[in-house]
């Protein structure tokens, strides 16, 4: 029998999808849908000085676009789907290096656009171009950005879209910008985000285009990640050096970045280049990903000019075929084949149903199989090592015989922590003080007081800002990576594994690591609450104290006790089924899953002081869950996460459940005993929309929150 009613809150949105003329966490898998979308019409308010300024640039006597003709203008960007509009704020410029990336249509200036919007997102990007498909060869852009990511490569989201620019119609090529949410996509965390350093390389002073462009070397893209704190700062630093070394030793002979870093950028060039995407080898078009988990740099897709008539296919493949198998090309092709069978690749691509689009898929496909199978064939051409003494002095002397003189700022490191010097002609080093903002402003803009300085290293082994040694076990094909100070003991036989901490910080990461009927357990160390670090993770990216990384379970259990870290259990790319997940006395956060899929039988948290359970970008199916004493929410369902829950027990908590930003939540049986707030569902970040929450049973005294973007369904409340 119903017999209450329980209070509603509503929230204001923090990005206001109010703007949307629908309830987003009503339309989930839509927002998710490029063929949902109708058209983007942008209106500028200041169109005659718009107008003016696209005119100048193609007029202007340089022969590619001038800085200062990519001002940005502020503009309502209108997002007309099937079922509905969106009007957001945001601002654009003209996008591109040549003056190809502006034409004519009916008298009037079309340019590539740049655009980023000040609130909302059109799925999931809040900043993207928008290219004149000729720019980028068409359909072709499209269908290369969909095949790197099926094959698990990093790359944008891109797809044809109908766009009208002050009333003027045309079709452009829609491509998300790389930054967080790029990342977030692709099922990788936060991280440094890396390009060629252009700015010396499009009208720098008297240098023709291109001119430096074996000098330039690198900078960061998402430098606001940088000045998040020391741990962030000591990453992107760290990386940045190690890819200005690379940078270094390309700039001496005739090398392409890819060959230095390693076996995947090698398989991703070799893909490019079977696709007649070389341009993308270029080094002021390539982008770097570094994943603090795998402790390597990953390529990013961008800008390929798949011109299929263009083929240096014979002289360029080779450069990359050292210590490449030819497994690599047997599961390439094969999983190529299996693209062209695949329907939901067809329709990703061919919403817009341009004409021949089809048979332009198949041609592109096997035209890439028919060179992948003639690559294979070829001899590698050997690389000759140099010493980055050698490298860097050879460097020097090019700077020197160019006539760029920008200033050089060297870094070492003295007990874990990073030193910055200049060398002055007499040779002696003078020594500098930086802050996170210098650092911010060195990686992304290469300056410091206000001056051109390049950031570079003299040190030839590798640079790291961990002040701890670490342990490696290998196990079950993969590894586990742990503090030096902690210790492990691994039963084989039981299949059972214990962690003990030494301090309250210790952490361990089991990686690529399939777990069948295995027990792990933490014993940790209780942390003072004094002891509190400055940001939630550490110079790996790991947030938990035991960590899972691209591991797979079947039938296995986790146990964890005085979890001292921001996590005491972190799952992060993984799936399988656990029976049992337990926690007791949590620091922070007792679980928290990311960009996983798995299924649970029993999860248990007895005290945590922030939130039980985070459930983050995943898949997830749970039989029960039992949660007591959380400083916050029992459960916090986010990032467009799909979870299923049978049974649901909270007690003495702030909040029962909650589900935010596109995430679809739904519970059979819901008790909530001494919390606040039963149920919430809003949306947090921009990038998202509302959240969906919908309890087919619930039995709550607290109340409910929710925004104007969001959803909560309660069928019986008791």
């Amino acid at each position: 029998m119903l017999r209450k009613f329980l209070k509603i809150i509503f929230l204001t949105p923090l990005y206001l999808s109010s703007n949307c003329d629908f309830q987003t966490a009503n339309y989930i898998n839509e927002l998710r849908d490029v063929k949902q979308l109708n058209e983007i019409v942008i209106t500028i308010p200041k169109s005659t000085r718009w107008a003016k300024n696209q005119i100048k640039a193609v007029i202007s006597k340089e022969d590619l676009i001038e800085p200062k003709y990519k001002k940005r203008f502020k503009a309502e960007i209108k997002v007309n789907y099937s079922f509905g509009s969106c009007i957001f704020d945001g601002k654009v410029r003209i996008s591109g290096d040549w003056k190809d990336h502006i034409s004519f249509k009916n008298g009037n200036p079309v340019s590539s656009l740049d655009i980023h919007l000040s609130n909302g997102n059109i799925f999931n990007a809040t900043k993207f171009k928008l290219f004149l498909p000729e720019t980028r060869y068409g359909i072709y852009e499209v269908i290369a950005s969909e095949i790197f990511s099926r094959l698990g490569y990093l790359s944008p989201k891109t797809f044809l879209a109908e766009v009208e620019v002050n009333t003027l119609k045309h079709q452009y090529i829609f491509q998300e910008k790389s930054a967080k949410e790029m990342l977030e996509r692709n099922n990788r965390r936060e991280g440094p985000i890396f390009e060629a350093d252009e700015s010396i390389l499009w009208g720098y002073k008297d240098f023709a285009p291109l001119e430096l462009d074996d000098i330039s070397l690198a900078r960061m893209i998402n430098t606001n990640w940088v000045e998040k704190g020391s741990v962030s700062s000591s990453i992107s630093l760290s990386a940045f050096i190690e890819l200005q070394k690379k940078y270094i030793k390309y700039s001496n002979r005739e090398l392409f970045i890819s060959q230095l870093l390693g076996e995947e950028f090698n398989h991703f060039s070799i893909l490019l280049i079977a696709m007649s995407g070389d341009h993308s080898l270029n080094r002021h078009n390539r982008k770097l990903y570094f994943n603090s988990f795998e402790q390597k740099f990953e390529p990013i897709y961008y800008d390929g000019n798949f011109d299929l008539k263009n083929r240096r296919r014979d002289s360029l493949a080779p450069y990359f075929l050292e210590n490449v198998d030819q497994k690599f090309f047997l599961t390439t092709i094969k999983k190529l084949e299996n693209i062209k069978d695949d329907n939901d690749f067809f329709n990703s691509v061919l919403y817009l149903n341009e004409n021949n689009s089809k048979q332009k898929i198949i041609e592109f496909i096997d035209f890439t199989i028919s060179n992948l199978k003639i690559i294979s064939s070829l001899s590698p051409k050997k690389i000759n090592n140099t010493t980055f003494k050698d490298d860097l002095s050879n460097f020097k002397d090019r700077v020197e015989s160019s006539g760029y003189l920008g200033k050089y700022l060297f870094v070492d490191q003295q007990s874990s922590k990073p030193v910055f010097y200049e060398i002055n002609h007499d040779g002696s080093k003078e020594f500098i003080r930086i802050d996170l903002n210098n650092i911010s402003d060195l990686l992304g803009e290469n300056l410091y007081s206000n001056q051109r300085y390049t950031l570079i290293t003299e040190r030839e082994t590798p640079i790291s800002f961990n002040n701890k040694t670490l342990k490696k076990i290998s196990l079950l094909d993969g590894e586990i990576i742990f503090s030096s100070n902690s210790n492990i003991e691994i039963d084989l036989n039981q299949k059972k594994i214990r962690f003990f901490q030494s301090n309250p910080s210790d952490w361990a990461l089991f990686k690529d690591i399939s777990f069948d009927g295995w027990s792990i357990y933490l014993v940790g160390k209780k942390r003072d609450v004094r002891d509190i670090d400055e940001q939630r993770f550490n110079v790996y990216g790991l947030t938990g104290c035991i960590n899972f990384y691209n591991s797979i379970f079947l039938d296995s259990r986790i146990f964890a006790n005085e979890g001292g870290c921001e996590d005491s259990v972190n799952l992060v790319s993984s799936k399988g089924i656990i029976s049992k997940l337990a926690v007791q006395n949590s620091f922070s956060d007792a679980i928290d899953l990311d960009m996983s899929e798995i299924e649970f039988k029993y999860i248990e948290v007895l005290g945590a002081v922030n939130d039980c359970l985070d459930l983050s970008t995943g898949n997830y199916v749970i039989s029960e869950v039992f949660a007591e004493n959380c400083g916050d929410k029992g459960i916090s369902v986010g990032e467009g996460s799909t979870v299923n829950i049978d049974k649901l027990f909270v007690s003495n908590s702030v909040t029962g459940i909650s589900s935010k930003d596109l995430s679809d939540t739904k519970v059979n049986s819901f008790s909530g005993r001494n919390t606040q707030i039963c149920t919430s569902a809003f949306q947090k970040k921009q990038e998202f929309g509302g959240g969906f929450l919908r309890i087919e049973n619930s039995n709550c005294n607290g109340v409910k929150e929710i925004d104007s973007s969001s959803v909560i369904s309660i069928k019986n409340e008791f």
